[in-house]
């Protein structure tokens, strides 16, 4: 563990511009907590930890966003600890008073105790409603979706990057998972790809309506970031036609070409060499 840890604490090297000093703690903090609460999770396919994702967001927040502002990048690095850590036990115990709407989980209170209201509303608004409250069982995944979209859209800038980040995250990691599913299947890419989309949507929902929940969020994305963060959009919409050419491949040698494509693109803010 302490191995991974430093591991991760080198790759803040990876940002694009310097950290200013007076943000290293509260980043120093933020990292601490995600990977001591994301600590064994591993992605759905490829079983990397799971913080590399997190880390990710944050990377890519400084990148194409607002790399001072340090509530967005804390945001990016902690956004899917309230989802995905609910069962774990507290960090900490705080007499701190917390205001009534994140008393909704331990977690809420956690995140608002050590990093301060602004970062609690970033990743409050960027939770899926149906996953606030702890115990509380997951909704139907294209309701829970569908609300998202919904409450995105009336959210602030801030809000909307952060989202954009996190779902750039997630497509290149899908663009990496599905074409090495058909790379090493090239004799049954039906059944690879049928396989590789039943980890999403619950297994409720078919393949088209999991692509079709990115395409959703993509216009609203386009709609508010386009003006101030078009690099963003471009790579977002690069992102959405690598996953669709998979989709619909029938060629190991075009999967094999899209995946190279974004190992290079990556590179840009996964980890520190």
């Amino acid at each position: 563990m302490k191995r991974i840890f430093a591991l991760l604490i080198s790759s803040f090297n990876a940002f694009a511009f310097p950290i200013p000093e007076t943000h290293k703690k509260i980043y120093g903090d933020a990292l601490a907590y995600a990977t001591h609460m994301h600590a064994g999770q591993k992605r759905k396919v490829t079983k990397e930890p799971y913080i590399v994702h997190p880390i990710e967001v944050s990377n890519i927040v400084v990148l194409y966003g607002l790399p001072e502002d340090s509530d967005v990048v804390v945001a990016g690095l902690l956004h899917d600890v309230p989802e995905d850590t609910k069962d774990k036990p507290p960090y900490m115990e705080s007499s701190m008073k917390t205001p009534k709407k994140f008393m909704i989980s331990r977690r809420f209170q956690e995140i608002y105790q050590m990093f301060g209201r602004n970062v609690a509303e970033l990743i409050y608004k960027v939770t899926h409603t149906s996953m606030l409250k702890d115990g509380e069982k997951q909704g139907d995944w294209l309701d829970d979706n569908l609300d998202y979209a919904k409450q995105l859209n009336t959210c602030s800038e801030q809000v909307i990057l952060l989202s954009a980040a996190d779902k750039l995250s997630n497509l290149r990691c899908m663009i990496m998972e599905l074409a090495q599913k058909i790379i090493e299947n090239p004799d049954n890419l039906i059944q690879a790809k049928a396989e590789y989309w039943a980890n999403f949507g619950r297994k409720k929902y078919p393949d088209y309506v999991v692509l079709g929940k990115f395409i959703n969020l993509f216009g609203l994305y386009k709609l508010h970031l386009q003006a101030k963060y078009p690099d963003l959009i471009k790579d977002l919409h690069q992102a959405m036609l690598s996953i669709w050419s998979l989709h619909h491949t029938t060629s190991v040698e075009e999967a094999r070409r899209i995946l190279e494509e974004n190992a290079a693109f990556q590179e840009q803010y996964q980890h520190a060499e």
